[in-house]
């Protein structure tokens, strides 16, 4: 495993998580989702010129002995700090403008390296079915943009992808809202509350089954002691490979029809997670 993995837990927003980690690979800044974690804009000290200047005024040294050498004088180095005011100027970009349309967060956090790359992480949460005109495009083209600009992108959903979902959705059990993030490729996806709304065989059945991407969570057991779905999973881009662990609300329990989750156990998802974390590194 390489020495550049990155290895946090943030807390958990809404119903579920996901927490990426690289594991292999040449990183120099990773844009990522976690609403959590601080934000760092990346900075440059200018180098310092390598041109010099001929001062005609300036007298021969006398110690020097030699009519033809001229002193020069190098240009003064830029003060670092205007390289970090001039960077902090430049927004990241978080969506579109119109507050109707659906936003990809993106969060820059710099990562020591040997090259130069940089990993991006689409995230979503809570889509809800939302599979209309005004939220399905503006996501499609949002996640499509990203990808263009960037070969190293991840897109991934921390849960409740399904379930109080439009009425276009939620009528076919909300096949086309898995059918949608099929086509846009969604990586992985963590378990959250709603995923449970018709049972926990309804899911690692019928939903597990549809879909092209990983649905995952590192804490929740059946009596056996295995979890229901695969705890993590590794994706791997142009020059990153990542693992991507899940996990959701030990409330779910509590949020969801009893008969539904019979068996179950919910653990505390930050030990889940750190466990698996820890075993990945």
């Amino acid at each position: 495993m390489s020495s550049h993995m990155s290895r946090a837990l943030s807390g958990i927003a809404t119903a579920a998580l996901v927490t990426p980690i690289v594991v292999s690979s040449a990183v120099a800044t990773t844009e990522s989702p976690t609403p959590t974690a601080p934000a760092v804009t990346e900075t440059q000290s200018p180098a310092p010129s390598q041109e010099s200047t001929l001062d005609p005024g300036t007298p021969e040294s006398p110690s020097s002995g030699a009519s033809d050498e001229t002193q020069t004088d190098l240009e003064p180095i830029t003060d670092p700090s205007d390289a970090t005011e001039n960077s902090s100027q430049t927004d990241e970009p978080t969506g579109t403008e119109d507050p109707e349309s659906f936003q990809v967060d993106r969060l820059a956090t710099p990562m020591q390296s040997e090259a130069d790359s940089t990993l991006t992480l689409l995230n979503i949460n809570d889509f809800h079915g939302r599979v209309d005109h005004r939220v399905g495009m503006s996501l499609a083209a949002t996640v499509e943009a990203n990808r263009a600009d960037n070969p190293n992108s991840i897109f991934l959903s921390a849960g409740d992808n399904i379930g109080a979902s439009l009425f276009v959705s939620s009528v076919q059990q909300d096949e086309p809202t898995i059918d949608y993030l099929n086509a846009l490729d969604l990586e992985a996806t963590a378990l959250g509350n709603y995923e449970f709304d018709r049972g926990a065989d309804d899911l690692t059945g019928r939903v597990v089954e549809r879909a092209n991407f990983d649905h995952i969570a590192a804490n929740v057991v059946d009596e056996s002691g295995d979890t229901i779905v695969d705890p993590y999973t590794i994706v791997e881009t142009q020059d990153h490979t990542v693992a991507v662990i899940g996990a959701v609300t030990q409330e779910t329990l509590t949020l969801v029809d009893p008969s539904g989750v019979q068996g179950l156990t919910f653990t505390d998802p930050v030990d889940a997670v750190n466990e698996h974390a820890e075993a990945l590194s």
